[in-house]
C-alpha cells in the first residue's frame, strides 16, 4: 500500500481494499470524479469525502478533522492505484481507449519522463491489465482530457 498524507484516508483505503471486489471499480471511478472537484487550498470534511466515494453517510456525532485539498488530491491518486492493485481490472472494463505510459508519450510527442511528471501534477492513472496479460499504468481518455483542460498551456508547452 502506498503512503498517504492523511491517516483517515489511509484507513479508508484499507477498508475499501478488503471490501467486495464488485464495488471497487465504482470506488475508483468515484474517487476520480471527486478528484476533479477538489481545490488545493480548501479544507474538505472527511464525511463529505466518504460519502462521495462510497455513497455512505457516517453516523458520527462529532465531525472528524477536515483534510486540506492538496493532501486529499495526492491521497485520492494513491487510493485509485491501491484499489486497482487489489484486483484485476482490464482495459476492456472501460468503454473508452486506454493508453499506457509509452503510448501516451508517443501520442503527445513527449518522453515517458514527461508523462511521469504529468502524473505528479495531477494526471489520474490506473493500473489495468492490457491485452498482453500484463498489468501496467494506464490513462483513460477522459482522464487525459480533464488533465489537458486544466493544464492546457503547460501541456502544449511540453509537447
Amino acid at each position: 500500500m502506498r503512503r498517504y498524507r492523511n491517516k483517515l484516508m489511509e484507513e479508508l483505503a484499507r477498508q475499501l481494499i478488503v471490501g467486495p471486489v464488485r464495488l471497487r471499480k465504482g470506488y475508483i471511478d468515484a474517487a476520480e470524479s471527486l478528484l476533479e472537484i477538489i481545490e488545493p487550498n480548501v479544507e474538505y470534511p472527511y464525511e463529505f469525502i466518504l460519502y462521495k466515494i462510497t455513497n455512505y453517510r457516517s453516523r458520527r456525532q462529532r465531525p472528524l478533522e477536515p483534510i486540506i485539498g492538496e493532501d486529499l488530491r495526492a491521497d485520492l491518486r494513491a487510493l485509485i492505484l491501491d484499489l486497482c492493485d487489489s484486483f484485476d481490472l482490464s482495459v476492456h472494463d472501460y468503454n473508452e481507449p486506454c493508453y499506457d505510459t509509452a503510448s501516451l508519450a508517443k501520442r503527445f510527442g513527449v518522453s515517458t519522463r514527461t508523462v511521469r511528471r504529468w502524473r505528479r501534477k495531477g494526471l489520474v492513472a490506473r493500473r489495468l491489465v492490457f491485452d498482453d496479460g500484463r498489468k501496467r499504468i494506464a490513462f483513460l481518455t477522459h482522464s487525459i482530457r480533464n488533465f489537458a483542460r486544466r493544464r492546457c498551456r503547460k501541456l502544449l508547452r511540453s509537447a
